[in-house]
């Protein structure tokens, strides 16, 4: 489940990434189309918000790579011992994947939380090891396997 986990989570990354990318040429197309008019006040404007929205853009995408990146620095092959970025932990509470922040995918009908070991929970799981339980959000929540 593991291995299916990190290349859904990539698939899902890539496609977004390739929307961004979609997205930031066209507002690019936009923002430059502005530059033949001359409407004076209205044009700028308009060149301003096109501008935000491609900044926008282009910080969302900064951020994906970054996400892509890092996921492809960690082996999905790796058995942890203990929870570390990378370790998938089935709890009672359910599944999770530390790895980057994503939220809730589905991996073989199961949903799994794909967590940063920088969220609070990530940090709160840190280190443990299966038996050990936490306190988090006034949840107990105990480890039952780790991969």
């Amino acid at each position: 489940m593991k291995k299916a986990a990190f290349t859904q989570l990539k698939e899902e990354l890539n496609a977004k990434r390739q929307e961004l990318l979609t997205l930031v040429k066209g507002m690019e197309s936009a923002r430059n189309s502005e530059d033949k008019s001359s409407a004076g006040d209205k044009h700028e404007t308009a060149r301003a918000m096109a501008q935000n929205e491609l900044d926008k853009y282009q910080n969302q995408l900064s951020l994906l790579n970054k996400s892509l990146t890092f996921l492809g620095q960690i082996d999905p092959d790796k058995e942890c011992k203990t929870i570390e970025s990378g370790a998938l932990v089935k709890t009672n509470e359910g599944h999770y994947l530390f790895a980057i922040s994503h939220g809730r995918i589905e991996v073989q009908n199961q949903d799994l939380f794909v967590i940063s070991m920088a969220a609070p929970i990530g940090q709160a799981f840190a280190t443990k090891k299966v038996g050990d339980e936490i306190l988090f959000q006034g949840r107990n929540i105990k480890i039952e396997a780790i991969s």
